[in-house]
């Protein structure tokens, strides 16, 4: 059987690593002092700024970079936290992404810094099942506010205004649509779920496969990441809760799932070659 293996994507940054924390850093770590988050203030002690190229025609401009420091600071998030964000990322890729003016668009760092502030300002006890649909209809709240005023305050250094530059009328757009998202949230968390449903139908892999020797062993493997009932009783938030839990928590339990989707096709195809012309 000829082995093949699926393509990766990777970007390669030159960086310079710091051996201290920087000026541009200390009103950022004073801040976290000021809000008695002496955990958070702990943990950023800990953390490694870098040294980026601002761009790849650049070699002389370089910029800072906080990505181990959210790095840090992702690890820390409880069950809820991770629902939230991996569900802001689908509705701004579906919707926010898809609006663009002059050949710009709204970064999804600008959500990410939304959720970071958000984080910040609360206990992680808020953090709870119950509160799910109200904190994601209060993140997208500060995202409007943010687009309403032209103002999104860099977390790590609050004196940069992410959306200095931003054409009005693109701020103005998005706006719009993340209004809808809040009117109409019902409609497009369901409609998340349908798509998320179809894309991994459209996976390919057939009955057959799932029906042999070598499929009987993912088969619980299958039922707890692929089997969805859409025709659910249970409310929203409940069937939202689940289904993100399920499929988009933890990064290596979906690597996993990629790696067996991928595992299944290609012994599908192995199944085809070798039945070519038999009966």
């Amino acid at each position: 059987m000829k082995i093949t293996t699926p393509k990766i994507s990777q970007d390669w940054v030159p960086s310079i690593r710091l051996d201290f924390m920087p000026d541009i850093i200390q009103s950022f770590l004073k801040r976290l002092l000021e809000i008695k988050r002496h955990d958070l203030y702990n943990l950023m002690l800990t953390g490694i700024i870098y040294l980026v190229p601002k761009s790849h025609n650049s070699d002389f401009e370089f910029r800072y970079s906080f990505s181990y420091m959210e790095y840090l600071l992702a690890k820390q998030r409880n069950y809820i936290q991770n629902i939230l964000y991996c569900l802001l990322k689908s509705l701004y890729y579906r919707n926010i992404r898809l609006i663009e003016y002059q050949n710009k668009y709204i970064s999804s760092y600008l959500l990410k810094t939304c959720f970071l502030w958000y984080c910040e300002r609360k206990s992680i006890n808020y953090f709870i099942e119950d509160n799910l649909k109200i904190i994601l209809m209060e993140i997208l709240t500060d995202l409007m506010n943010c687009m309403y005023k032209r103002t999104c305050y860099h977390y790590f250094v609050s004196t940069e205004n992410l959306l200095l530059n931003m054409p009005h009328e693109l701020l103005d757009q998005c706006y719009s649509k993340v209004h809808d998202i809040y009117e109409n949230i019902d409609k497009y968390l369901q409609d998340l779920v349908e798509a998320k449903i179809n894309m991994f139908n459209r996976q390919g892999v057939s009955k057959r496969l799932i029906d042999s020797e070598i499929g009987e062993k993912f088969r619980c493997l299958f039922e707890k990441y692929f089997s969805i009932n859409s025709e659910s009783n249970e409310n929203l938030e409940s069937y939202m809760y689940t289904f993100f839990n399920q499929m988009f928590l933890y990064d290596r339990e979906m690597l996993f799932v990629k790696k067996l989707v991928f595992e299944l096709k290609r012994t599908d195809r192995y199944f085809e070659e070798n039945n070519e012309g038999k009966i």
